[in-house]
């Protein structure tokens, strides 16, 4: 993953569980959880980023996954068209799913050798919607979770998981940066006992 940030960075945001006083984050004690993802639980990463768990578009479900990849503007563009998608299913009771996804944006420099002349514009602005049905039913989706933003370069979703369901993980795209032909992409997801 040397040269996917894109990847480490969704991987960081997947396994990030501990508050800032070390413990699992917990909105029913006196302890401030404006932590973001929270913070980093390297262990956690590590588990999603193992290789074992490298996964294609259409995957087979399972727990967790990773995928990183060039996308390219003419393979997804208009608004809500779906790019890629991923299953997952919980293999356990009690557990959370968590999703992120990362994209890149394009920075312009005046003068490449002064970074304080350059300015950055994300590459698109992409949208993460997950499904839900019950496992190995053929019924349709439902649309479940989402995480729709403007001015991110990611998008994060959590929430209390069903283990008798499977869930469809989409990334969609709203709009393409004008002049942006791809853009480098990564999507993570675990179900683990995430307290937000």
């Amino acid at each position: 993953l040397t040269y996917w940030p894109e990847a480490i960075r969704a991987l960081m945001m997947c396994g990030a569980d501990e508050d800032v006083d070390g413990t699992r984050l917990d909105l029913m004690d006196t302890i401030d959880d404006e932590d973001g993802a929270g913070e980093l639980n390297i262990r956690l990463s590590l588990r999603v980023a193992e290789s074992i768990n490298k996964v294609s578009p259409n995957n087979v479900s399972r727990s967790r996954g990773h995928d990183y990849a060039t996308v390219e503007s003419s393979s997804c563009s208009g608004g809500g068209s779906v790019c890629r998608q991923y299953f997952a299913h919980s293999t356990a009771p009690n557990q959370r799913l968590r999703v992120v996804l990362t994209w890149d944006g394009t920075a312009t420099c005046l003068n490449p050798n002064d970074y304080a002349t350059c300015t950055t514009q994300l590459d698109g602005d992409f949208e993460l919607r997950v499904d839900q049905r019950l496992l190995g039913s053929s019924a349709p989706w439902t649309a479940w979770k989402w995480s729709f933003s403007t001015t991110n370069s990611y998008e994060f979703v959590e929430f209390a998981a069903d283990p008798t369901s499977e869930y469809r993980i989409q990334i969609m795209n709203s709009v393409w940066a004008s002049g942006t032909t791809s853009t480098y992409m990564a999507i993570t997801w675990n179900f683990d006992d995430y307290f937000l």
